[in-house]
């Protein structure tokens, strides 16, 4: 019986994890879905099903590991030669100053144990507010860029026309660099909320200076997979050949994308023209499907 039992909490525990991966999975594809939907300017023609978004959101976390992987590996590279460093400074004379300078601050840590607390305090709320001004308000540029189909060519000057002429031109060195950044800014927000968390331990007011790294954290947390549809997903359609005398289809002269298939309907994308062309289903004698290309930069119709 305490082998069922077991079993039965394995299968319990595994069931709730599932289901939170999923639903890690759907938020994550449902905001890259949108951003980048909103980006092109047809966010409000689409809507998509669990699987499309779960899929998206699977898409993301393999490229996030694969991106933290690569974050990762430098710092463990750091973290063994000052840990070999380290360890060859203790076999030396410097051994016993190491010791020493330890009991002393060890010392003052026990005489005032408020004084370096709040010193630390201190420290990460000035990192925090340079933290947000100087990077995780880099999220609102990629953001703010919309309606790419429409108007590819924005005003001069800005970070967001900057942005819109990088997805314009297909420039993925600078939008890489850009979302990486955005990556480490994450990243910092997390250690800053551990960081503080550990050193407000003893005090009443804990959760109150915590709450504003804890909302920086989340905040951030949530635009990241929005960047990425913006930054990061490609805007990579398949070209279409329609035989149908619909009068939609009357003046297109140039490349046309299937952007979806919506029930009985063809949404199409007329490149030359910049419109998106409905096409009833009954009226397409017949459709050619093409390789998928890129609606900007190197490769595209422009």
């Amino acid at each position: 019986m305490n082998v069922f039992k077991e079993i039965t909490a394995l299968l319990g525990w595994l069931s709730g994890s599932l289901a939170g991966i999923a639903a890690v999975f759907y938020a994550c594809g449902y905001l890259i879905k949108r951003a980048h939907l909103n980006l092109l300017g047809i966010g409000a023609l689409f809507s998509f099903s669990e699987e499309q978004y779960m899929q998206e959101g699977a898409r993301f976390m393999a490229d996030m590991a694969d991106l933290l992987a690569r974050i990762a590996l430098p710092l463990l590279m750091v973290a063994i030669i000052s840990a070999a460093v380290f360890f060859l400074l203790s076999r030396t004379g410097l051994r016993r100053q190491m010791d020493a300078a330890k009991e002393s601050l060890s010392e003052l840590a026990k005489q005032k144990p408020w004084a370096w607390r709040a010193a630390a305090c201190g420290v990460l709320l000035v990192l925090l507010t340079l933290l947000i001004d100087r990077e995780l308000a880099l999220f609102g540029a990629p953001l703010a860029v919309s309606d790419l189909l429409f108007t590819p060519s924005g005003g001069p000057g800005g970070e967001g026309n900057r942005i819109r002429e990088w997805l314009v031109t297909g420039d993925r060195a600078s939008l890489d660099n850009l979302y990486f950044n955005l990556t480490l800014a994450t990243i910092k927000g997390g250690v800053l909320l551990l960081l503080i968390w550990r050193v407000t331990e003893p005090w009443r007011l804990r959760i109150l200076l915590t709450a504003p790294f804890a909302l920086t954290f989340l905040l951030s947390v949530l635009m990241l997979p929005m960047a990425y549809g913006v930054l990061k997903r490609p805007a990579r359609f398949p070209l279409i050949a329609a035989d149908s005398e619909s009068r939609m289809l009357a003046g297109v002269r140039g490349d046309v994308y299937l952007l979806d298939k919506a029930g009985d309907e063809f949404v199409l994308w007329d490149a030359a023209g910049r419109r998106v062309v409905w096409l009833p289903r009954d009226q397409v004698k017949g459709a050619e499907i093409g390789r998928a290309r890129f609606l900007f930069g190197p490769g595209s119709a422009r």
